[in-house]
């Protein structure tokens, strides 16, 4: 269980993965400067996203059936 943990977190990063990370991290400040905590839930999501590589459709699951 852990070394698939440890490998989703440390491997197969990519520039969409980095993307999410730097937003998450940017909205975040923005919410704690702000004191705002809808904006703080946000990057939240966004941080989530980038650290277990998932996204609106899981991990690459969006094909639909032929």
């Amino acid at each position: 269980m852990w070394s698939s943990i440890k490998y989703q977190l440390f491997n197969q990063w990519n520039i969409i993965r980095f993307i999410r990370l730097m937003l998450g991290i940017i909205i975040l400040v923005q919410a704690i400067l702000m004191r705002d905590f809808l904006i703080g839930a946000i990057s939240i999501y966004f941080l989530y996203q980038a650290i277990f590589n998932q996204s609106c459709c899981g991990t690459n699951n969006c094909s639909t059936p032929k």
